[in-house]
């Protein structure tokens, strides 16, 4: 036996060395077991090797449980999970950008939110406390082009000269063609009346419906008079 097989064998057990037949056997079980080894982390390198890559995800914000229409969502309402790139879904949104937004129609549990599934968000005129808005008809829509958000009116009956209000604020103005609201986006007919949006108090609103009431056509019950803001 060559020296360098004799002085690998000394690193063998007991059981394993010298020229006998058991020796023998167990050295050669020994050789099979290792190949077995060597061929299968060779098999486990290759696939990993062709294997491709895992395919790219992104943050996708589904509902964590049923949800019926009109429910105002809350975060309890929503989980982020992962979605693969490739799947398309018409939402980028975030669980903190989806908090108070109501749905319209059901969503089933994993389900992704998108925008279909909710209410649309609108710009609503800011007020003060105590503060209502109120839609005042113009006869003549002109005025909708020359008053801005930020100017104040006066306003009279045009039946009986009485004051309405004084240094009424607009907050949004609203013309036959375009919603032009300040700049708030109006919901207004294309064929609807040209009007200026106030913020007023709830006993100037009152007035305002009193003056209205006996007004024969849209637009004649009032006579703003405005102040601009420069």
């Amino acid at each position: 036996m060559p020296l360098v097989a004799r002085a690998a064998q000394r690193l063998l057990p007991q059981t394993w060395q010298g020229p006998g037949r058991e020796a023998a056997w167990r050295r050669a079980r020994a050789r099979r077991v290792a190949a077995g080894l060597v061929a299968a982390t060779a098999a486990v390198s290759t696939v990993a090797a062709v294997r491709p890559a895992d395919e790219p995800t992104r943050a996708v914000v589904v509902a964590a449980h049923d949800v019926a229409a009109g429910t105002r969502l809350t975060a309890g309402d929503l989980r982020t999970v992962r979605w693969p790139v490739s799947v398309q879904t018409p939402t980028s949104a975030t669980v903190n950008g989806l908090v108070g937004r109501s749905v319209i129609t059901p969503l089933r549990s994993g389900e992704p939110v998108t925008a279909t599934r909710l209410r649309g968000t609108r710009t609503l005129p800011q007020t003060a406390a105590g503060e209502v808005v109120v839609s005042v008809p113009l006869a003549d829509p002109t005025l909708t082009s020359t008053v801005r958000v930020g100017d104040t009116v006066d306003a009279w009956s045009a039946q009986t000269g009485a004051r309405i209000g004084s240094r009424l604020r607009v907050v949004a103005t609203v013309t036959p063609s375009t919603p032009t609201a300040g700049r708030l986006a109006a919901s207004a007919a294309a064929d609807g009346p040209a009007a200026v949006l106030l913020a007023v108090p709830p006993a100037v609103a009152s007035r305002f419906a009193q003056a209205q009431a006996g007004a024969q056509s849209p637009g004649s019950a009032v006579l703003l008079g405005f102040t601009p803001v420069t």
